[in-house]
């Protein structure tokens, strides 16, 4: 696995150095269309998911994040006639349970 890393570090920078800065070498280079080369990702794709269908849809959940509640440490109190408070609103119906409606 390390040596493919080596070979795609060199192949950046060899690639990089012969066409980063528009040289010589590379300039006459003809440009593939976007079109063309958008419609062949776009049958590479489909074939893939015709071959494995689960598969794709496998790698989509995978990539969700999870939704799980994790407990968290809180380190504030509310007083107990805060908790009062709102319980008696609530009670009366008053609509306000901040208790600023009065």
């Amino acid at each position: 696995m390390r040596d493919f890393a080596v070979v795609g570090v060199v192949l950046g920078i060899v690639l990089g150095g012969l066409g980063g800065c528009g040289g010589p070498m590379l300039q006459n280079v003809p440009a593939p269309n976007p079109a063309v080369v958008a419609g062949a990702a776009a049958a590479i794709a489909g074939a893939a998911t015709l071959a494995d269908p689960a598969a794709a849809a496998k790698r989509q959940e995978e990539n969700k994040p999870t939704t799980e509640k994790r407990p968290q440490h809180v380190d504030r109190n509310v007083p107990a006639d805060v908790l009062d408070r709102l319980d008696d609103a609530q009670a009366s119906g008053s609509g306000s349970a901040d208790g600023r409606g009065r």
